[in-house]
């Protein structure tokens, strides 16, 4: 997370491994905003559900986004999604095996384990919010 500050970018981190934001989510959804900006969100989850499944849906189609799943500490496991590029999206997804989205997702979900460090990243210089709907799964 230091090296994206040291970028300029501005970063969230919510919870800790050992006190996760979202303790053992079950289908939870966040709507919330990333400042204006290059911004990141960090968020820690566990499940007992045994796997993890990520969307992140918004309203700037121009904007490149990139969501990563980070199972701790089985980081092999990790998956990311990114918004097609040119021309955008309005939604990232990691919820299905990689050959189904080959050019916007390396790895497979959902990502096994039951500690996640959730990234999303806002790869814009706009000054205005960004506001999203993540919503999680096991």
């Amino acid at each position: 997370m230091s090296a994206l500050q040291a970028t300029g970018a501005e970063v969230q981190v919510q919870g800790s491994e050992t006190k996760p934001k979202l303790s053992d989510a079950e289908d939870p959804i966040i709507v919330d905003a990333l400042p204006g900006g290059f911004a990141v969100l960090g968020l820690w989850v566990s499940t007992a559900g045994g796997s993890l499944r990520a969307t992140v849906t918004y309203d700037q189609p121009n904007t490149f986004v990139w969501l990563w799943i980070v199972p701790v500490p089985n980081f092999w496991n990790a998956a990311m999604a990114w918004s097609p590029w040119p021309g955008g999206g309005i939604s990232v997804a990691l919820d299905r095996p990689q050959t189904y989205q080959p050019l916007t997702q390396w790895g497979d979900a959902p990502v096994p384990g039951t500690l996640f460090f959730v990234l999303l990243i806002k790869w814009d210089m706009s000054p205005w919010p960004f506001p999203y709907v993540l919503s999680l799964s096991n």
